[in-house]
This record gives C-alpha cells, sequence and structure tokens, in this order.
C-alpha cells in the first residue's frame, strides 16, 4: 500500500503536533525538506486582549514577545544543510512546564 502526504496528514490532523511533523519529516526529508515545530507558550500579544485579559494584565508582563517567538523561528530557519530543528518548545519563565 502507496501513501501519499495528505493520506498521512489526514490521519493525523487530530494528533498532537509532534505527530504531525513526524508524517511530514517522513515524506519531505529525502527532497532536502526541513519541517520544524515552534511550540512557544503564553505570548504578550494584542490579539489576546478582549478575550478575558486586559492590557493592564499583571501576568502579561511576565510573557514572552512575538519578537522572542521569532528569534527561535529563525534558528529553525538557519540550520546548517546537514542538520535539522525539529522541535522548539518554549515557556515563559513563570510558566510551569
Amino acid at each position: 500500500m502507496t501513501t501519499t502526504l495528505t493520506d498521512n496528514v489526514a490521519l493525523v490532523a487530530g494528533a498532537r503536533p509532534r505527530q504531525i511533523r513526524q508524517a511530514l519529516d517522513y515524506e519531505t526529508r529525502e527532497t532536502g525538506v526541513k519541517v520544524s515545530v515552534i511550540a512557544p507558550g503564553g505570548v504578550h500579544a494584542e490579539f489576546a486582549l478582549g478575550t478575558g485579559r486586559t492590557a493592564a494584565d499583571p501576568m502579561l508582563h511576565g510573557m514572552m514577545e512575538p519578537e522572542d517567538i521569532a528569534e527561535a523561528v529563525m534558528l529553525a530557519l538557519t540550520q546548517p544543510e546537514k542538520a535539522r530543528t525539529f522541535l522548539i518548545g518554549m515557556r515563559h519563565m513563570s510558566e510551569p512546564l
């Protein structure tokens, strides 16, 4: 039985990002495509305001900034040709693992 990328993604669509990454990696690695998951915790971002949070919420001050996540993305994108970053899990310092 031969599966396609679409088949594999459909099988794990309800699964965790790690499993989706593994399926994509399996299908694309031999073509040189690198698949990475960036899994941030709480991020101080404007789109979260109005959903129970306000700009004055003291919890926001300890959260990561969008630029922190951008640095992780750049790390994944700038790996040497023979290396790959498959998962970067991030949490702000006041958030438990």
